[in-house]
């Protein structure tokens, strides 16, 4: 049976995991109900790192933490720092294998991946208003760059005011094109998938990608390595060099798309810096994306834990 967000492959273990463990997420359901929890706004965090920030530390250039520093992502979508209830609930899709906590978490996940890229879109058309309004002074027809980070340009028919705007192409600007973006997760090695018996950042990407209308790709391999959470500093780094490819049949699916890279959480960013440069066909940072690639990778996570390492690029 092939998934309708899949590509390249009908990934029949992940069909079977959603389909027969443990369905149980009654918990995490409950929490946001009841309305004992939420997801972090995005005032919370820096939406360029992901670290934990307090009023006005963050702006569109990152924090103290990141500022200035070269990344592999455009950006991270959070649900929350890494400690309780999150923590717990990570706990459970992870080593208990409860389906249904990817199903909630999955779900909000999305919620704030949409509200990032919405407002993106938002702000991207305050920027073209602002253009058409300088170029009103003198009256006739702009061209006005949209802001998106994919070359979008929309010509603009300019009244006396200069707030007259002409044209589908110019409003389009101001909406997400969600045909354009495709969720992939931070893949985990078969010989672990088979160990723990789930693919637990699969499970959560199918989740966010349902949420979103959007395709799911599994779009990375990766071999075996030691898990990231015995390795310390620049040991992490170390242990995923060439540990991700791109799948075969994958890179066309993410061709020029905004790629949302799901993952369970952030530590010190190496695991996520090594998925997104392969991503852009990069072995460094110094090097530019290879041409292909996607057109912007985006990091989707549910709890970040650390602020220690995340200004080194990922």
């Amino acid at each position: 049976m092939r998934h309708r967000f899949c590509i390249g492959c009908a990934d029949l273990a992940g069909e079977v995991e959603a389909a027969v463990l443990c369905p149980r997420g009654e918990g995490v359901a409950a929490a946001v109900r009841r309305g004992e929890w939420e997801p972090d706004g995005s005032e919370r965090y820096c939406g360029r790192c992901g670290g934990t920030v307090g009023p006005h530390e963050a702006t569109a250039s990152g924090c103290a933490s990141c500022r200035g520093k070269v990344l592999a992502y455009e950006g991270v979508v959070r649900l929350g720092a890494y400690r309780e209830p999150l923590a717990g609930w990570v706990g459970d899709l992870k080593f208990r294998r409860e389906v249904g906590v990817a199903k909630v978490l999955g779900r909000c996940l999305a919620g704030a991946v949409r509200e990032r890229l919405e407002g993106e879109a938002e702000e991207a058309w305050g920027r073209a208003e602002r253009e058409v309004g300088m170029a009103a002074d003198g009256g006739g027809a702009g061209t006005v760059d949209g802001g998106d980070g994919a070359g979008t340009r929309a010509e603009v028919s300019l009244a006396s005011d200069g707030r007259e705007v002409g044209g589908g192409a110019a409003e389009a600007v101001r909406r997400v094109d969600w045909s354009a973006v495709v969720v992939t997760p931070v893949p985990m090695s078969e010989a672990r998938r088979l160990r723990r018996g789930i693919d637990h950042t699969g499970q959560l990407a199918r989740a966010v990608a349902r949420e979103l209308g959007v395709r799911y790709v599994r779009g990375l391999a990766t071999k075996w390595h030691p898990p990231q959470h015995l390795m310390e500093g620049g040991d992490r780094e170390r242990n995923l060099r060439s540990a991700f490819r791109v799948r075969r049949g994958a890179a066309g699916a993410m061709a020029g798309k905004t790629v949302i890279l799901v993952d369970d959480v952030l530590t010190t960013g190496s695991t996520a810096r090594a998925a997104a440069l392969a991503l852009t066909g990069r072995d460094d940072l110094r090097f530019k994306a290879a041409d292909g690639g996607p057109g912007g990778v985006l990091l989707g996570v549910v709890a970040v834990a650390s602020r220690s390492g995340r200004g080194r690029g990922g």
